[in-house]
């Protein structure tokens, strides 16, 4: 026996036990991260200014779809394209904040005020 199907089945297909769930919040309750309305690093790009757009080859602002679909006919796209904040077609630019290590709280604070340089 090697899976959650084979060595607890009731677990497997009824979920976790209530006792589960208490140990669960017990441990790890005081370490979640509340739910902002953010995927993860969007805020903290904003702050920073780290966006980015996808462009095609031109230099066109392109969608997510559109971009697919350009490659779908063996065509190029530039992924990721730093870019200003006010620019067409600009997203946070997660790629860069996961690079930087994820920055938040006191790390997010030593760049926005210069002590860090990234």
């Amino acid at each position: 026996m090697d899976t959650l199907e084979e060595e607890h089945p009731a677990i497997y297909n009824g979920g976790p036990t209530a006792e589960m769930y208490t140990k669960w919040d017990r441990e790890w309750g005081n370490k979640r991260l509340r739910w902002t309305g953010l995927w993860p690093g969007k805020a903290e790009c904003r702050k920073l200014g780290w966006m980015c757009r996808d462009l095609d080859t031109e230099g066109n602002v392109v969608t997510f779809d559109e971009a697919l679909d350009i490659q779908g006919r063996g065509g190029r796209v530039l992924w990721h394209q730093p870019c200003e904040p006010g620019d067409e077609g600009a997203s946070a630019d997660l790629n860069r904040w996961a690079q930087k290590g994820c920055p938040t709280g006191d790390a997010l604070d030593a760049i926005l005020a210069g002590r860090v340089r990234t």
